[in-house]
């Protein structure tokens, strides 16, 4: 019955209500429309009915004639909005905290969470069909902020409320499905809160961990985008395979790009790290970059390759290996095309000509027959995987927040000015007490550590003074111990990145890296 509908709105003609007639030797044929055609036919048909069932519902509640308004306004509104092209009204609709709250009491925790993103996952396929709203922005966030609302709905419930377990059970299932969602728009911060929460609500109602809920939140949670792509030795355990290398370095382009998909790890993916970009200048020249992580192949990456760059389709990006830094541990990422802020007198200097030299090395990569992707200027290196989940920032009260086992020794360590005074210039090589140890009480056995021993590295980007180590989360025993600085700074004492201070690539907003540097960038 659906495809007969679907068949049948296809067919009536825009103009006059009436069977669309086609003449073929002197017979009327009703069913030789071109697709082309037949698909204008169903969308107009589809936008035009659903606004008479609007506008009809919207008569008679004026005239008190409908026996059941809420029923309706719950279950059917929002898609013959949607499908009516009311963006503004379904997107005030579906943002309506109390109409969200009737319809988790209409159907249930599970299901009507379901139905909810159902309906907001409509919403976004018909405003990328060309919608022009001011809105457009809060548009493309909806689906962000009606997962915050249910979020903290169900908790309110969860803590107000003696709930059966049947009912946590489904709040716990909603949380996977929020996280979920929002892998999808590479919010993988946000996402490993909600499945983490998922695995605890679940623990608490006697769930083990053979559950199927509870294996398929921690499934989730390990595909999170925890673990960083970075140069690695060729030789390393951690090296990253595409799938469909022949495909990128076939003659035949796809337009819409090859998935980025892993073979080395099935299932897998190379992805954004963020949704958004981080603004990165280094003299007279700017651009925007993002680093990249592995999680699920549903968010992969896709891309074409001309023989030397990686280009990321759609979009204007570029596979690199960020700073210019062509060493093991470097993070790999995608970045915009250079731009220059033309004030000067000579946009191009020397030093300039330069670093495009080294942003043309950074960006140009050969794809073997199995794979793998190394930079051209150092095949003894290719792509692959951190050894630990990065240190980067959460929300003030996420479940994954790191909490130091001695914070109050660290807190007590600060140096003050008239004893031995720590800051950006001044803090290597310094002569001082032992650090405290970088322990951590929110995850027995587990410590902030370097990623590799190889301490900081230079990035060639930017000046010789500019030093880059990533930090992680990783086993005690490769601890970093640290100190407070009268500025506040964190400051490693000790090791191979000695002086070096805690920075933020980018502003402190929750999924965003911390790494240690020996000057700030």
């Amino acid at each position: 019955m659906w495809e007969y509908g679907k068949f049948f709105a296809s067919k009536v003609s825009s103009f006059d209500e009436t069977f669309v007639k086609k003449i073929e030797n002197g017979l009327q044929l009703h069913d030789i429309e071109s697709s082309n055609d037949s698909d204008i036919t169903l969308h107009y048909n589809t936008v035009k009915w659903n606004a008479m069932i609007v506008q009809h519902f919207m008569s008679k509640l004026e005239t008190n004639k409908v026996m059941n308004p809420q029923h309706y306004s719950l279950c059917w509104l929002p898609i013959h909005l949607i499908r009516a092209g009311m963006l503004d009204k379904s997107f005030n609709m579906l943002k309506n905290e109390e109409m969200l709250k009737l319809r988790m009491r209409l159907s249930g925790v599970e299901s009507g969470s379901r139905t909810i993103i159902s309906y907001v996952k409509l919403f976004e396929k018909a405003s990328c069909n060309g919608t022009t709203s001011v809105e457009t922005l809060g548009h493309k966030l909806l689906m962000t902020s009606v997962i915050s609302f249910l979020y903290g709905y169900l908790c309110h419930l969860n803590d107000s409320f003696q709930l059966q377990n049947e009912t946590k059970g489904e709040i716990g299932r909603a949380f996977i499905l929020f996280g979920i969602e929002l892998q999808k728009k590479s919010e993988w911060s946000e996402s490993l809160d909600y499945f983490t929460l998922a695995v605890h609500l679940f623990h608490s109602i006697g769930y083990g961990n053979d559950h199927p809920d509870i294996t398929r939140a921690s499934e989730h949670a390990d595909a999170c985008a925890s673990l960083q792509v970075i140069l690695v030795l060729r030789d390393s355990s951690s090296k990253i395979c595409l799938k469909y290398g022949k495909e990128l370095c076939s003659k035949e382009t796809d337009t819409n790009g090859t998935s980025f998909e892993l073979s080395s790890h099935p299932g897998y993916a190379i992805v954004r790290l963020k949704d958004q970009l981080m603004p990165v200048v280094s003299g007279n020249m700017k651009w925007e970059a993002c680093f990249l992580s592995f999680a699920l192949k549903n968010s992969a990456l896709h891309g074409v390759y001309d023989g030397q760059f990686l280009q990321i389709v759609p979009g204007d990006f570029t596979l690199f290996v960020s700073g210019c830094a062509l060493v093991e541990g470097m993070p790999v990422s995608i970045r915009s095309p250079i731009s220059f802020n033309l004030n000067t007198e000579t946009p191009c200097t020397e030093d300039e000509k330069e670093k495009r030299k080294l942003f043309d090395a950074a960006s140009s990569f050969n794809i073997e027959s199995d794979g793998t992707v190394y930079p051209t200027r150092a095949p003894h290196l290719c792509l692959g995987l951190a050894p630990y989940p990065k240190l980067s920032f959460v929300n003030r009260h996420s479940p994954n927040k790191a909490v130091f086992k001695n914070f109050l020794q660290l807190m007590n360590s600060k140096i003050s000015n008239s004893e031995n005074k720590i800051s950006e210039k001044s803090t290597k090589n310094q002569d001082i007490d032992d650090g405290i140890k970088l322990e951590l009480l929110s995850h027995p056995d587990m410590a902030i550590v370097p990623m590799f021993d190889t301490g900081v590295k230079k990035m060639p980007i930017f000046s010789d003074k500019h030093g880059f180590a990533p930090m992680g989360l990783g086993p005690v025993k490769r601890a970093l111990s640290a100190k407070f600085s009268a500025e506040n700074h964190v400051v490693i004492v000790g090791g191979k990145c000695d002086g070096a201070s805690f920075f933020t690539l980018g502003a402190p907003a929750n999924g965003n890296q911390i790494v240690a540097t020996n000057d700030h960038i």
